[in-house]
């Protein structure tokens, strides 16, 4: 898709590869399950909900991801008391499976590489 990293990664270790860029992710999806192309190379999670759109695809996700990367939050290193509020709550949405549930929701996929969570923080 247009304006991603999977872009760069593309066009250095892919070079033979024909690539059609398109603006949107809805787009993207929608020309795979019609057949105007044969790969995806991006972040499955961001594209699970556009999938599921498509029930008579039969997709497939690849198992050993080309990369994986974790979001976070940014917080001023004198911020201590959000910081501490913010990992309890955190920690506290993994164990009771609020994290899982939320992503599916929005995502319409399960997590394909949990982040796992501990209370040693």
């Amino acid at each position: 898709m247009r304006g991603t990293t999977p872009v760069k990664f593309i066009e250095d270790n892919l070079k033979q590869a024909k690539v059609t860029l398109l603006d949107n992710y809805p787009d993207a999806v929608r020309a795979l399950a019609q057949g105007r192309g044969d790969a995806m190379i991006d972040v499955i999670d961001f594209v699970g909900e556009q999938m599921n759109r498509f029930k008579d695809v039969k997709w497939k996700v690849v198992e050993t991801p080309v990369d994986v990367y974790y979001c976070s939050f940014g917080l001023a290193k004198n911020a201590t008391g959000l910081k501490d509020w913010l990992n309890v709550a955190i920690f506290e949405m993994h164990r009771r499976g609020q994290t899982d549930a939320l992503w599916v929701k929005w995502f319409g996929i399960k997590m394909l590489n949990p982040t796992g969570f501990t209370p040693y923080f």
